[in-house]
């Protein structure tokens, strides 16, 4: 077990760009960075941000897509001990104008654009923010909106200002406690919450999961997630800096741009959620590319079948390793060895990493449930959220006064101490008297090859309270019919857990890692269902 560590992100940052001087550290579009670049120009920007007025403390604003710039950026904004306010960069203007006046931004550095969002027309559709003080612009062309404060701008007053007083950081006291970043929670079913994270917990979630996935500075990892997920900001950006591994970054984030970096850049690490993995695997032309650098990869962020794990494991030539991992815990909480069977890894999400204490509870009593019986997943540690920002009342709902993250997921221990997930404690369908895990009957579902992608949801129902809904993404051309998948289900499963209605989707409405945004489905369908009631 390795010790924690009591040091802020500004000094982890800069011990790494000093350790790994030499080495790459960020590589994208055919250039290369090394980790003394890394140093110099987050320097440099951080200078450059203190000499515009941003102090420890301050609320700024990330809205950019991955790139070098942004990672700079980023890296600049943790050595002043400010706090980087994480913001997706799918959002429209009334989500991200909420997002930032609730989050008190009072700074914001701005990207180029995301798919066919433009930043800074969704930022002039805004309108003015009384707490915004400054806009930087981390894109090429400096000139489309003149108020801005270009990155070179910004990295010509950083000279100026360590020129000028080269002392300036020295005065700046980061507390490894004090908050570093602002994520917010996916919303798939509800606004998403804005999760504070310490210093403390963001260094040592990384240097943990760096550690445990063996990492080394011989690793070239492909972010193919976006920094704003807690999933790619710690085992891709900040397990990296752990160990002196270099980050490449696709120019998008489209299935054959990711391809195509990691056959250019020869990478060895790849971590997804269950949806792109699926998706770079169904590609026609998937097999054209040369992958066999690969070594390792984490899938995470939404369930997923054991048959599928050991389809993307077969397919991409590495060892998959399965992972619990929550915003409000800093990112993962579990994890798997690489040297557990592959059986093992197909159907658990590992241990508690160390330094984390988990246990399964009743939901009702609050009591630890045996190994073996199901409950909620709870974990306290040096993990643990902060809170929700100016959200109290939901802060005492999920983190309790003893330290207790309740994470909502369901799940039991295996004989082995592995953990076994069977679902969220609130997609729990409750069908006269008996409690249902939309998990289990969706692993069973999926075991049907013409399904690509399955939920199962809850639905009103005057004599058994619930039914059960099965929505379904069929492969082209291949449709089995609602009886085939009741006989699946029943043929596997008791007979209460067989889906009453069955509805058929080109794609579920997802959010933008590929989770798919079970409120939104439950309100289609909620609004569609009644019309097919009769329908067997």
């Amino acid at each position: 077990m390795i010790p924690l560590e009591n040091i802020h992100l500004g000094e982890y940052i800069s011990r790494a760009t000093q350790r790994f001087s030499s080495l790459c550290a960020v590589h994208c579009g055919g250039r290369s960075w090394s980790y003394a670049d890394l140093g110099a120009r987050s320097d440099l920007i951080a200078s450059g941000l203190l000499s515009r007025g941003v102090r420890p403390g301050d609320h700024v604003g990330i809205l950019a897509e991955d790139q070098p710039e942004t990672l700079f950026f980023f890296c600049a904004v943790m050595k002043i001990g400010a706090v980087a306010v994480m913001l997706c960069t799918s959002l429209q203007s009334k989500e991200l104008k909420d997002l930032l006046v609730f989050s008190d931004v009072k700074y914001l550095a701005l990207g180029e654009g995301y798919k066919d969002i433009d930043f800074i027309s969704l930022f002039e559709e805004i309108g003015p923010l009384p707490a915004l003080d400054e806009v930087f612009y981390l894109g090429r062309d400096p000139g489309k909106l003149p108020s801005m404060v270009s990155l070179n701008r910004l990295i010509e007053a950083g000279q100026a200002g360590l020129s000028g007083n080269p002392a300036l950081r020295d005065h700046v006291e980061i507390d490894p406690e004090s908050t570093a970043t602002i994520l917010f929670t996916s919303g798939t079913s509800s606004r998403p919450k804005a999760v504070k994270s310490s210093h403390f917990s963001r260094v040592n979630n990384a240097i943990q999961q760096a550690h445990d996935m063996r990492l080394s500075s011989s690793d070239r990892i492909c972010v193919a997630l976006p920094m704003f997920h807690c999933f790619s900001l710690s085992v891709n950006i900040l397990a990296a800096f752990s160990v002196g591994a270099s980050l490449h970054f696709p120019p998008n984030r489209r299935t054959l741009t990711i391809l195509e970096t990691l056959q250019r850049g020869q990478c060895t690490v790849l971590h997804a959620v269950p949806t792109l993995f699926n998706a770079l695997i169904s590609r026609r032309d998937f097999n054209d590319f040369d992958l066999s650098s690969l070594r390792l990869g984490l899938i995470g962020g939404a369930l997923y079948s054991p048959e599928l794990f050991v389809m993307i494991e077969e397919k991409m030539g590495m060892t998959l390793l399965s992972s619990l991992g929550q915003t409000e815990c800093t990112a993962g909480l579990t994890i798997c060895d690489p040297d557990d069977p592959l059986e093992l890894r197909a159907a658990t999400v590992g241990r508690f990493m160390d330094h984390v204490e988990g246990k399964i509870i009743d939901p009702v009593t609050g009591l630890e449930v045996a190994p073996g019986e199901s409950g909620e997943i709870v974990v306290r540690g040096y993990l643990a959220m902060q809170g929700y920002y100016k959200q109290p009342e939901a802060t005492k709902h999920v983190l309790d006064s003893d330290g207790w993250v309740h994470t909502g997921d369901c799940g039991y221990m295996n004989e082995e101490g592995y953990l076994c997930l069977t679902g969220r404690l609130k997609d729990l369908i409750i069908r006269g008297g008996e409690n249902i895990s939309p998990a289990e009957l969706e692993g069973v579902i999926r075991q049907d090859p013409r399904v690509a992608d399955v939920k199962v949801i809850g639905v009103p129902d005057d004599h058994y309270g619930e039914e059960i809904a099965a929505c379904l993404v069929v492969r082209e051309g291949q449709v089995p019919e609602a009886d085939e998948v009741r006989r699946l289900v029943r043929s596997r499963l008791a007979s209460f857990k067989v889906p009453r209605f069955v509805f058929y989707f080109d794609d579920f409405p997802k959010t933008p890692v590929g989770k798919v945004r079970t409120g939104e489905l439950r309100r289609y369908i909620l609004a569609q269902f009644l019309s097919v009631a009769g329908t067997k």
